[in-house]
């Protein structure tokens, strides 16, 4: 309990067990009293000020909820006080269900209506909202007018505003109040008064408490000065154009359409829908903006795909685990749902299930079975599936009967290294006429052609296991599950993305004898709109080209548009930025010749090249982002755009290497009398080995940390010393009980590990508030004996000697103000007498540029874009002169990428 100064009061103790959260707290103004919810049961309890129990109790008739084991979680209640028509009532927010509630004080349900935010509708597939925190709104007779509660708006927290009609209908008209600058989500608010700082006068706010922070943050109420349209959606036309549909939250002077950046059409202000029409082959990004007089609106936007990759139909399927399918024997498609070891036959135009068959396959051990592929070969009358979990291949006849014991396939067997077969596909024409089996070894990428009984005939790889090629024994392979017989003799159709691309990104054709692509391709930009594909399977139903991806709980079906067989626009799209130069190198597949190529830079055409180009370079790029698209023509039409996005000049990617080992990444230092680096990571088998790989990120040697038990290596750095040099770490623990802050450890160690001084305790004059802990991070030999480091939690910079005693330390002067935003990466540029310092843009949920400081910490004013790096997690970044050494994750992988500081 808190005065109007935010001075602690007192505390009550939760009349909930101890260990049970909460959550939801409502304050009765007219009562006096409180009301709470224990989020695990749905129980709602009033209280007295003193924490005494009133007697009122009730349980929420919450909705059921999709989720697997799942449960609805109250997170917010609100009051509305009685009014002329109404009892008093409480507002509740439930989470998972994305759902509001109000309750008459007995328990009973007044209204409900779906979270305007609700990613997937109720009862939806389990996806939830965030946040919580609601409030009543009255009208001028003090009646319940709506409710307002927090939600998401273009990256911005905000308080959405619903009208409630007489009957409890509740009606969303775009309004809300953004919520701009608030770090962290927000949890809870409520509507009060408090001073402008600017002013001195009392005005209405919105205090606004963020649940991973202790802190309150203050907002006016001051609605928009013109609201966006909103509810946009694109949805492909049935004559290949893309019809927008809006709706507008008030009257405009006119509504502007943009398409990839540039204005498209100006419509009347009463506009509410757009056809676009006669599109040529490519993805296309709009936004609706309204006007009225000098005042613009924001532009919400949608995406949508024209020509091949187009999605025709999506259509869910309900299956405890939706697995592979194939065109069964009965002309029904079949569906594998391994964990019930299913066949389900699905009509092929409605996706009704008609039938389920179970799979006669036992275990020889004590594994469960994992029935997931399937093929038919459908003038023998068989159908084949492979167990996955043993690795064998099951032949049944057309009344599901086995028909043969249980063929092992020759493939490794090795837990530490698995092997996964994808898709499985009959071939009539195989093996000599006596038909095959085909499918792809998903961690090798290895297309294997086998026999009946389970022999391998023959091996070839996938193509896009040479556009990214793994380390050798890493986890690492292309996104390439899906196969399917071309309707071209001697052709397959394969699901394609390398690992680098971090999804299934295509389905091209290559030839059956030797793995040849033949230059076909349907881009899958139309399922990404959906979702990320990852195992994507394939089918091909006479002219119907068909996708499975798994997709929470279920399978989702994509009917895509098949690209024609001629004439074929380029494929294989690859750049590079030059170290030096201010130079993007870009090169592809020419699949034509062409009439000709244009190459556009920002949507203005920079070249034209001759139909039988396969590169080009452009020279003397402006420093920023640059989005390229090289378009062929041919037959007087343009064909599918290849498009990519590079940033020139500081910033830039110049070249990448995934990892391997380590598994994982946590810290990093530059050796400066090699080159080489000394990385750490945070793969649990790994957290106390010290890695050293080359200047390329190739894998030298290992050592193990210093440190063991509860301490691990928190930063690294690694300076000169007479036995060649020396790796120094800073050692932490997490402490055993909240509020006590361990010491650091100090170390040095020769460069095979054995210790040269330590662990040497020391300890910091300013700790990270409570509870808080003390983080090392990112550490750098000064070039003079000692050793700069980031301290995470207090985001402090220390110069420490290498006893551990301190010389100095400067704040970050530009620390990241996003909750679970960490700015753990600096680098020292003894060459500028500087650093530059990791940080992130108001509202970015990532880092996003790099500040440069002096070693005073004041800025310099420059700064490093991050969003070229292709990393989503960055945890290291070490400079050497005009070089950047950046270490994070890109898809899921560790990877190094070199790029440009200065």
């Amino acid at each position: 309990h808190y005065d109007a100064g935010w001075r602690l009061l007192g505390t009550i103790p939760s009349p909930f067990f101890e260990s049970t959260p909460l959550t939801g707290i409502a304050c009765d103004g007219e009562r006096g009293t409180l009301f709470l919810v224990n989020p695990l049961t749905a129980e709602v309890v009033e209280l007295d000020r003193l924490g005494t129990p009133t007697g009122l109790w009730f349980r929420l008739d919450l909705d059921p909820v999709v989720n697997v084991r799942g449960s609805p979680i109250p997170r917010a209640l609100a009051c509305v006080r009685a009014t002329p028509s109404l009892d008093p009532l409480l507002l509740v927010f439930e989470s998972v269900g994305a759902k509001i509630y109000g309750y008459a004080l007995n328990g009973v349900r007044v209204f409900s209506f779906v979270h305007i935010d609700d990613p997937d509708g109720y009862p939806g597939r389990g996806a939830g909202v965030g946040g919580g925190g609601l409030a009543p709104v009255y009208d001028e007779r003090g009646e319940l007018a709506g409710v307002e509660f927090t939600g998401s708006q273009d990256g911005t927290y905000v308080i959405r505003q619903v009208v409630l009609t007489p009957a409890m209908e509740a009606r969303y008209d775009g309004r809300y109040i953004p919520l701009e600058g608030l770090s962290g989500q927000a949890a809870g608010f409520v509507r009060g008064r408090d001073r402008d700082p600017a002013t001195g006068a009392e005005i209405d706010v919105f205090f606004s408490v963020v649940d991973t922070q202790h802190s309150v943050y203050v907002f006016r109420t001051d609605p928009l000065p013109l609201y966006a349209p909103f509810d946009l959606a694109c949805a492909n036309d049935a004559g290949g154009g893309v019809r927008l549909a809006w709706r507008n939250a008030e009257p405009y002077d006119e509504v502007i359409i943009s398409r990839n950046g540039a204005q498209h059409a100006a419509l009347p202000g009463d506009a509410a829908e757009f056809l676009d029409e006669r599109l040529a082959p490519g993805e296309y990004a709009y936004t609706v903006r309204g006007i009225r007089g000098a005042l613009a609106t924001g532009a919400p936007g949608c995406k949508a795909v024209a020509g091949p990759g187009r999605v025709l139909a999506r259509v869910e399927l309900a299956a405890s685990s939706p697995g592979d399918f194939t065109l069964g024997l009965d002309g029904l498609v079949w569906l594998t749902d391994p964990a019930l070891s299913l066949v389900r036959c699905l009509d092929p135009e409605s996706w009704f299930e008609i039938r389920a068959v179970a799979l006669a396959i036992e275990s020889p051990d004590d594994k469960a079975v994992w029935p997931l592929r399937i093929a038919c070969d459908r003038e023998g009358g068989l159908t084949y599936v492979i167990d996955v979990r043993h690795l064998t291949l099951h032949a049944f006849d057309a009344g599901f009967a086995p028909v043969a014991d249980a063929a092992p396939l020759a493939l490794r067997d090795d837990p530490d290294d698995p092997r996964y077969p994808g898709q499985l596909v009959f071939n009539p024409a195989g093996n000599g006429g006596e038909g095959s089996l085909l499918f792809v070894e998903e961690y090798q990428a290895l297309i294997h052609e086998i026999a009946r009984t389970g022999e391998i005939l023959r091996t070839f790889r996938h193509p896009d296991w040479f556009r990214e090629v793994p380390p050798e024994g890493s986890r690492f392979a292309p996104w390439a599950c899906g196969m399917a017989l071309a309707p071209v003799a001697g052709q397959l159709d394969l699901a394609g993305g390398s690992a680098w691309d971090g999804w299934t990104r295509r389905i091209l054709r290559v030839s059956l004898a030797d793995g040849a692509p033949t230059g076909w391709e349907v881009p899958l930009a139309g399922v990404a709109l959906s979702t990320t594909p990852g195992e994507f399977s394939l089918l091909r139903l006479g002219t119907r080209l068909v996708g499975l991806e798994a997709y929470e709980y279920e399978g989702v079906v994509y009917e895509i548009e098949a690209a024609p067989e001629s004439p074929l626009p380029p494929t294989d799209l690859a750049w590079t930025v030059a170290e030096a130069a201010d130079d993007v190198a870009i090169a592809f597949r020419n699949n034509g010749p062409y009439d000709r190529l244009e190459v556009a830079r920002n949507a203005a055409v920079i070249a034209t090249l001759p139909g039988d180009a396969a590169s080009f370079t452009d020279r003397g790029v402006p420093a920023g982002m640059q989005a390229y698209t090289i378009t062929a023509h041919a037959q007087s039409a343009p064909l599918w755009p290849l498009a990519c996005r590079v940033r020139a000049g500081p910033g830039a990617a110049v070249r990448h290497r995934v990892l391997f080992p380590p598994r994982g990444l946590d810290c990093a230092a530059r050796d400066p009398t090699d080159g080489s680096f000394f990385v750490t990571s945070n793969a649990y088998e790994e957290r106390r080995t010290i890695f050293r790989l080359d200047g390329e990120g190739a894998f030298l040697a290992e050592f193990p940390a210093p440190y063991d038990g509860a301490w691990q290596v928190g930063a690294v750095a690694v300076s000169p010393h007479p036995s060649g040099r020396r790796v120094t770490t800073i050692g932490w623990r997490t402490p055993a009980d909240i509020g006590e802050q361990p010491p650091l450890l100090l170390t040095h160690q020769d460069a095979a590990g054995a210790i040269i001084a330590g662990p040497l305790t020391f300890a910091l004059p300013i700790l990270p508030r409570e509870p808080f802990v003390l983080f090392p991070a990112s550490m750098h030999w000064d070039r003079a004996g000692g050793f700069w480091f980031l301290e995470r939690n207090a985001e402090i910079l220390w110069h420490i000697d290498a006893e551990g005693g301190i010389i100095g330390h400067f704040p970050h002067p530009a620390p990241p103000r996003e909750q679970f935003v960490y700015g753990l990466a600096t680098a020292f540029c003894p060459e500028r007498g500087t650093f530059l310092l990791s940080t992130s843009r108001p509202g970015a949920a990532r880092l996003t540029h790099m500040v440069e400081a002096t070693l005073d910490g004041d800025l310099t004013g420059y700064e490093i874009p991050l969003d070229g790096l292709e990393l989503s997690s960055i945890k290291a970044v070490l400079a050497e002169g005009r070089t950047l050494h950046a270490f994070g994750f890109h898809a899921g992988m560790p990877s190094l990428i070199t790029g440009k500081a200065f």
